[in-house]
């Protein structure tokens, strides 16, 4: 008995010294992966916008017209065709390559029928809009989705695999291409042309990237040995039909009661107020499916995750959007000038929601990796019933009434899909508050900072006192932080200087 007791005693440090050796695998991955997203988004996007800017001083505002108006169906279409299947192929870790194989044709042979079902509504499309030359248009940017269907597959496997670094670099060299294509295209005179080949040719060259680097192969789908991931995929899509629609119902409503004028105002506070947590939340949420999948069977390693990511979006995100909010007055006025001056109460209105809105996808994404996709949809489902009801309700107050419903109605639906998440790894939402205390806190003092400063500032001009209260704001919040989640800091730069040991 005594060799068998002691071989299970020296046993015990070696599972725990393999669990220690995989975690730090997945966090060096983790930090890896938003290193190279990060990279990569913001470079292309600086790129992008400068190349943005040469081609509009080109392109005639017409030519944006006909391809906005493309855009709006397109859009949706991708969406449709997409199908969840990336997610479910993300998420599914038991899938054979045979099943995987599978997904990947289903995906391939969706976007050939969109790009018949694009042909079919080429004609009564561009004639109900009055655009003939929409009808070309279409026909091009629904090849386009049918070529980017094949991308569904191999990015998949990508963020599967973890190769954050490879799927980073090809999508640079997407926005290299597009950038370099469209500035090419208006230079030689095609117009509205430019906006649509560029896309064509940037679909074409990272279908290519992506094959040569994942060497991925298609089947022809049979539809009872995917089943499983069907219905996951349906779950996912379902969700996201009900995003579309609630996360469009507010634009909707201020655009058929209040007109275009007060529609730009309340779009520009959008961007404005998103700008921060767009930037950043997508850069963790094009790693976590990967992550999140590989322990999803493990409660204790997806509760830490979920609440190191938290918190680092949390210490980052709620500053700077509630800062935006607080500044606004002056921030409005001297980036945009005073043509823009109603967006002002819109940005305050906001500011409090999307705070809170930078942290939500976290839960969306583990309960996917969870297979639980049907909470996920019902979720959406719900907000899509209860937000656009508010939002008309809410229009009485004009825009302002529209924006005030995010913030009243939003924390609540929130807290009850963070309710759900916890409970579902056996998270105590103690902790979860514990997470989130420090930043809340924090945000408060800067608060308080900023609105002393600016009532003792009164008499500057508005650059001025922008400047001056920004700057009071950082030094207050660094301070906070510094002092009180020192720990918590130095550990995630811990796992960022280890990422490539």
């Amino acid at each position: 008995m005594t060799p068998i007791d002691t071989t299970h005693r020296s046993a015990k440090p070696e599972v725990a010294e393999d669990a220690r050796t995989e975690r730090a695998s997945l966090d060096r991955s983790l930090a890896s992966g938003v290193a190279w997203a990060g990279i990569s988004r913001f470079g292309s996007q600086i790129a992008t916008w400068i190349v943005t800017l040469w081609v509009a001083r080109i392109l005639a505002p017409s030519d944006y017209g006909v391809v906005a108006s493309a855009t709006i169906y397109i859009a949706l279409l991708r969406m449709l065709t997409e199908f969840g299947l990336g997610t479910a192929i993300v998420a599914q870790r038991s899938l054979t390559e045979r099943q995987i194989a599978q997904l990947g044709g289903l995906a391939f042979l969706a976007g050939l029928a969109a790009w018949a079902l694009t042909a079919i509504l080429a004609v009564p499309v561009s004639q109900a809009l009055r655009l003939p030359q929409l009808e070309r248009v279409l026909l091009v940017l629904g090849a386009s989705t049918a070529v980017a269907t094949l991308n569904v597959l191999p990015t998949a496997l990508l963020q599967r695999r973890l190769d954050f670094k490879g799927l980073s670099t090809l999508e640079v060299l997407r926005a290299v291409v597009a950038s370099g294509a469209l500035l090419l295209f208006a230079m030689y005179g095609l117009g509205y042309w430019a906006l649509v080949l560029n896309e064509a040719v940037a679909s074409v060259v990272f279908a290519i990237a992506l094959y040569w680097r994942t060497r991925y192969t298609l089947a022809w789908p049979k539809l009872r040995e995917i089943s499983a991931s069907l219905r996951l995929s349906s779950e996912v899509m379902a969700s996201r039909l009900a995003w579309y629609a609630y996360s469009n119902a507010d634009l909707a409503i201020v655009s058929r009661r209040m007109g275009a004028a007060v529609l730009g105002d309340y779009s520009m506070a959008w961007t404005l107020t998103s700008l921060p947590s767009e930037k950043i939340s997508s850069v963790i949420v094009a790693v976590t499916p990967g992550v999140f999948a590989r322990v999803q069977n493990n409660d204790a390693e997806l509760g830490r995750y979920f609440l190191l990511l938290v918190e680092g979006l949390a210490i980052l995100l709620f500053p700077a959007t509630v800062g935006i909010a607080l500044v606004a007055p002056e921030l409005v006025t001297v980036v945009l000038g005073e043509k823009w001056r109603g967006a002002v109460p819109l940005v305050q209105a906001l500011g409090l929601f999307v705070a809170i809105r930078s942290i939500a996808p976290l839960c969306a994404q583990l309960l996917i990796a969870r297979l639980r996709g049907s909470l996920v949809a019902k979720y959406a489902i719900l907000m899509a019933l209860v937000l656009p009801m508010g939002f008309l309700v809410g229009s009485r107050w004009g825009a302002v009434g529209v924006a005030l419903t995010w913030t009243l109605l939003y924390p609540p639906l929130a807290y009850l899909q963070f309710w759900v998440t916890c409970r579902e790894i056996n998270l105590p939402m103690s902790r979860l508050w514990a997470v989130l205390s420090r930043p809340t806190l924090g945000v408060a003092l800067l608060a308080i900072g900023v609105q002393l400063t600016r009532a003792g500032t009164t008499a500057l001009p508005d650059v001025a006192r922008l400047a001056i209260m920004v700057a009071v704001g950082v030094v207050t919040y660094s301070a906070f932080a510094a002092l009180t989640m020192r720990t918590r800091l130095l550990s995630m730069l811990s796992i960022v200087r280890n990422r490539g040991r």
